[in-house]
């Protein structure tokens, strides 16, 4: 029997946007004895995965087309993929969990593949979301984060999209999806573990559900850090990190998405006029310092070009000697 066969429940899939708990959400599951739970592997993405042999852009009748069918095509997929995600299946494992946020836009090509298969979808404030990738951006994801997280419109836009998809797709798959949200998994952590469990067929007992809260829980176990991966999974952020500019830009490129998924009633919302001139300082002392920082390099670029100048003359004057 091999170790996908050894799992007693189908597949489980967790989505959403980056930077939304997604990575929150892989370590309570992991923190279960029975489950698999491997690290964000993308293997339905086009960029680092298989999708590209089932995207719509796929062209027909060149490459794996040309000498296969979808449906062959798939179960070629399905092998594939299973035969990777079996090395991270141990003889204790008989639940599986796999997490890849971005995998939200492709949910109904990943149900082709696995019609077994079940999604938590798991949505955050939008406004909280740019909060972190502009904050990862910064510190440790500064590479991998720098476009997600370079600017308040370019996370709102990738939010809204991803939200957008998302939404489309759990309207199609139904009973097969279930969406939880961020905060009310922060606010009510007990009942959303016993929520997520029962919808992926996992037994628990409530003395687990302690031993998970007590790994996995942000306050017992993360430090507030601007600039680590676990920032402190704060709830309401923007409020004290936007300014006025930040929301007008957000609401603008995705203010409708947040009415839409119940974050707000209205358009008309604005972050604390208490916090803004804390923020209006932080964003001018980070100013001050890029601006020392390009004021170095210059002086330093200086120093080089007056050097040069001066072996030029040096060098002119030798010449002229030596003739």
């Amino acid at each position: 029997m091999s170790a996908w066969q050894q799992l007693q429940g189908p597949p489980i899939f967790v989505v959403g946007s980056p930077r939304s708990g997604t990575t929150w959400m892989r370590n309570i599951f992991r923190a279960h004895p029975q489950v698999a739970a491997p690290p964000e592997l993308a293997l339905f993405t086009i960029q680092n995965g298989v999708l590209g042999l089932l995207h719509k852009y796929h062209r027909k009748n060149a490459g794996f087309s040309k000498v296969m069918t979808r449906d062959e095509m798939i179960s070629v997929i399905r092998s594939v993929v299973i035969t990777l995600y079996e090395k991270f299946i141990t003889p204790e494992h008989v639940y599986f969990v796999e997490k890849t946020p971005n995998q939200i836009q492709w949910m109904t090509v990943m149900k082709e593949v696995f019609p077994e298969a079940r999604f938590i979808l798991i949505m955050r404030d939008g406004r909280d979301v740019s909060v972190s990738a502009r904050a990862a951006a910064k510190g440790w994801g500064a590479e991998s984060m720098s476009g997600y997280g370079s600017s308040i419109a370019r996370t709102a836009q990738d939010w809204k999209y991803n939200m957008e998809v998302g939404l489309a797709a759990a309207e199609v798959l139904k009973d097969d999806v279930l969406i939880v949200r961020y905060e009310e998994i922060r606010h009510d952590p007990f009942t959303h573990y016993r929520k997520m469990f029962d919808f992926c067929g996992i037994p628990y007992d409530e003395a687990l559900l302690q031993q998970i809260h007590a790994t996995t829980d942000f306050d017992l176990n993360h430090k507030p850090n601007e600039r680590a991966f676990h920032r402190g999974g704060r709830v309401g952020d923007w409020v004290t990190h936007f300014t006025f500019l930040d929301a007008l830009i957000f609401n603008w490129v995705a203010g409708k998405m947040l009415i839409r998924t119940g974050y707000e009633k209205s358009r008309f919302w604005m972050p604390s006029l208490v916090h803004q001139p804390k923020v209006l300082l932080t964003l001018f002392v980070n100013w001050l310092r890029r601006f020392d920082r390009v004021f170095q390099k210059s002086q330093r670029l200086k120093k080089r070009l007056s050097r040069l100048t001066v072996r030029r003359v040096i060098n002119r004057i030798k010449r002229s000697f030596a003739r």
